[in-house]
């Protein structure tokens, strides 16, 4: 289990539990939250994780927490509150792709506002936040936190000291049942960008941001967003970074069980391979390209598994060398 002394990637958002139907229509609890799901697998992956969230006293909270703890999760900036948890009810189509319904009304997630804001130590390296689900209080917190902790985009001070500051890599996480409409989203996104260094998109949040992949990496990029990487399911990743070509990296096949986590295991095999490594703008090729193989077979590997169920790093180093 990895040691919570010294957290190397924090992650940031929404804690909340999917109710995963059946054939039968009956439901099932499971830890959920694409923040929390990308937590879990990258600790998994065997990089020290922490999370910034609230969790309710009921229940559902306690099953959250033993999730993200049994995983080794390091809880210590997590709050706790008599709110309940917020639910997802997951429908799964027939190639196991999901959609939500979602009941959040004043629940503990949404209600993340510590005071004072967490300062979060040197040895935290790369961070990971999901805005689409939140709401205030917790959305105003959040994203104060991300701004007190920005790298500058991969840039120095003066002095070339880089401590304190994190790569913030941000997933839109396009939830349309939580939204008023395409536009709505798209303005509160557009207030985000500025913070991220990495962008991470879906095929499906690029298609409610508007669909226009060249026109919405453009203004990201001119935004200083350094990357932004696209999902596209099984038909793997592509690279945007400015004016370099555009990298192609193949998905893999595997039976689908369903695609739940599927995202947020991505996320982490993205943030896992970055923490530690070189600054952004040091990347080569070479080194996007199998950081971007890695969060592909990574992500693969969850798809074969019942709800959010990341691998393990010994799962994913077998899943490498074996080609795959």
């Amino acid at each position: 289990m990895p040691s919570l002394s010294d957290p190397r990637i924090v992650s940031i958002g929404e804690a909340i539990v999917d109710l995963i139907g059946d054939a039968r229509s009956s439901y099932r609890p499971f830890a959920g939250g694409s923040p929390l799901n990308a937590a879990v697998a990258a600790a998994r992956l065997g990089v020290p994780t922490a999370m910034l969230t609230r969790f309710s006293h009921d229940a559902f909270g306690e099953l959250l927490r033993a999730h993200l703890e049994g995983s080794g999760v390091d809880l210590r900036w997590a709050e706790r509150g008599p709110e309940p948890t917020s639910l997802a009810v997951v429908t799964l189509d027939h190639e196991g792709r999901a959609t939500y319904g979602f009941y959040r009304a004043e629940t503990a997630d949404v209600s993340y506002d510590p005071r004072p804001r967490p300062a979060l130590p040197p040895s935290v390296q790369v961070g990971n936040v999901s805005m689409s689900l939140l709401r205030p209080p917790a959305r105003d917190a959040m994203r104060e936190i991300v701004a007190a902790h920005g790298r500058g985009r991969g840039t120095t001070d003066v002095a070339g000291d880089t401590s304190g500051r994190i790569t913030w890599v941000l997933d839109p996480n396009a939830r349309p049942a939580l939204w008023p409409g395409p536009a709505a989203f798209a303005r509160e996104f557009a207030t985000w960008v500025p913070l991220a260094d990495v962008v991470k998109v879906s095929d499906e949040d690029l298609a409610y941001l508007g669909g226009d992949e060249s026109a919405l990496v453009a203004a990201w990029l001119e935004a200083g967003v350094q990357a932004v990487v696209v999902t596209a399911g099984p038909e793997g990743a592509r690279l945007h970074r400015g004016d370099r070509p555009v990298m192609h990296v193949p998905g893999r096949r595997v039976a689908v069980v369903d695609t739940v986590g599927a995202g947020d295991t991505f996320t982490a095999g993205l943030t896992t391979g970055l923490a530690g490594g070189p600054p952004l703008r040091e990347l080569d090729d070479d080194r996007w390209h199998a950081l971007l193989r890695r969060a592909v077979v990574a992500s693969s590997i969850t798809c074969t598994r019942k709800g959010a169920d990341p691998p393990s790093a010994a799962e994913l180093t077998a899943a490498l060398a074996a080609g795959g």
